[in-house]
């Protein structure tokens, strides 16, 4: 399973260090496929929401399998029944 990290430079709530941490936590535990983007940004925690251009290649990457289509999850049964 691939992990693909995602932070945000100004993020106060989830911490660019602390991502980093993971990231090299698990490199350090032999654990090859997991990357690290840092995104620069000015809009904390909304950068998300508001800055989508600056990550979306990386997402769009990320979705892509070997054969160049993007792998959509089947529904979960929880979130069928809750809507």
């Amino acid at each position: 399973t691939q992990l693909h990290l995602i932070s945000f430079s100004s993020d106060m709530l989830f911490v660019p260090d602390e991502m980093r941490k993971i990231d090299v936590m698990l490199k350090a535990r032999h654990y090859k496929k997991c990357d690290h983007l840092e995104v620069e940004s000015d809009y904390g925690h909304d950068a998300f929401l508001v800055e989508i251009d600056r990550f979306e290649s990386y997402v769009r990457e990320a979705l892509h399998t070997k054969d160049d289509t993007i792998t959509t999850p089947d529904p979960s049964p929880w979130h069928e029944n809750s809507v």
